[in-house]
């Protein structure tokens, strides 16, 4: 390994190094072009690599060209499907990197930012201002960053969003925190925030209603005590009531909302819960009889995977009968979810694949269940989560229905 005699950074421009005598430069065009590196020669190739969404740098000896690098980061899964998401809580996604104009554009375009909404070639220490300006002219920010050169910026925002995965202090310096890399999970933290804010306007006027009425008329003597008291119990009662709504909600809807034929598949599942396979940990996949589909084919049928199910847990000569072809089968997934509305996204989402007749999800045992026919495949279903950003990490065991 050779070490660098001298070493200094540009920062938001490139660098420069003296190795073995010679001056080595690795940094954006406009860097090259203010230390006199003549970049002519490369023009087309710079807008060539441009255009395909990648930041180009290019690498100089002694005042010659020696190449370009391409660097390109992959845009998240979910990412358009975030923009959307903002766009439709009326807010307005706005780009600022540091990135030049038409490879900005060419990410925006992917996943649907207006290029009016591009701030390209922004500086480190500019992006703070930036963010700044849009404050000056009215707006509120929240800001959405994980690295060293976000920190300025998230902390001059109205609210900083950090991905768990960025640097220490760009997570010392966001007000939230968000802990995997989904960037959907953005939207999620301030729809809980708008959830929670107008929960709490109406838990504040449900209890004024109550004592601002009931405690003047109880002292007056217009309210007979014990009348007094029932209000104050039902004054708290409807106010926690009101707090968890959702969650009770969700809870009546899985135990008295299903079907006949529904509670007779769930009630055939567990006739045969004795021919799950378990994994080394004790709490692996349950609906796939002695072997899982082959990992090249993770597209497979789970028609064929069930009837496995039927040979390994039925009697010795005998043969089960199939389960209905429309809805007869039954997939539980392990998908990490951060609160009551990814289920609910999920649940809608899923529901539109053909084929799938019933999906349930729950976010508290983070388990997805889609009661499904043979149209659809496994590895359909894991796509259709992928897409939306989440991740499938194994099945679950079927005494974790959630349908």
């Amino acid at each position: 390994m050779v070490f660098p005699d001298d070493f200094a950074a540009h920062t938001g421009k490139g660098v420069e190094a003296t190795v073995d005598g010679a001056k080595l430069l690795v940094g954006k065009p406009g860097f090259l072009g203010e230390q006199a590196i003549d970049t002519a020669s490369a023009r087309d190739r710079f807008s060539e690599l441009e255009e395909q969404g990648l930041t180009v740098v290019g690498v100089a000896r002694d005042g010659q060209l020696l190449g370009l690098i391409g660097i390109g980061d992959e845009i998240k899964a979910d990412a358009a499907e975030t923009i959307r998401r903002i766009r439709d809580a009326g807010m307005t996604p706005v780009m600022i990197t540091g990135d030049n104009q038409r490879t900005a554009r060419a990410v925006a375009e992917e996943v649907g930012i207006d290029s009016d909404d591009v701030l390209s070639e922004v500086l480190p220490d500019d992006k703070a201002a930036e963010v700044r300006r849009l404050q000056e002219d009215g707006q509120r920010v929240a800001m959405v960053g994980d690295g060293i050169n976000d920190a300025p910026a998230l902390t001059q925002s109205d609210v900083g969003f950090a991905i768990g995965a960025g640097t220490d202090i760009a997570i010392e310096s966001a007000d939230i925190v968000i802990m995997s890399e989904r960037l959907g999970a953005v939207i999620d933290a301030h729809e809980i925030g708008v959830r929670s804010y107008r929960r709490t306007k109406q838990n504040l006027a449900l209890a004024f209603a109550f004592n601002g009425i009931g405690v003047p008329a109880a002292a007056t003597g217009f309210v007979h005590p014990v009348w007094a008291m029932i209000a104050m119990v039902a004054s708290v009662t409807t106010v926690l009531g009101n707090s968890f709504r959702g969650q009770l909600r969700r809870r009546l809807s899985r135990e008295f909302g299903r079907t006949p034929q529904e509670q007779l598949d769930e009630e055939h599942e567990r006739e045969h819960d004795h021919g799950r396979i378990e994994t080394a940990e004790g709490h692996g996949h349950a609906d796939y009889g002695t072997e899982q589909p082959p990992a090249e084919h993770p597209g497979a049928p789970v028609e064929a995977a069930h009837r496995a199910h039927h040979a390994t847990s039925g009697e010795q000569g005998s043969e089960q009968p199939d389960r209905d072809e429309g809805e007869g089968r039954t997939l539980r997934l392990r998908v990490p979810m951060h609160c009551s509305n990814c289920a609910e996204r999920i649940e809608e989402r899923l529901g539109t694949l053909e084929g799938v007749c019933r999906v349930g999800a729950d976010h508290e045992r983070d388990v997805v269940t889609v009661g499904h026919g043979t149209k659809v495949f496994e590895g359909q279903i894991r796509t259709r989560l992928h897409e939306m950003g989440f991740d499938v990490v194994g099945h679950a065991n079927s005494d974790e229905a959630t349908v």
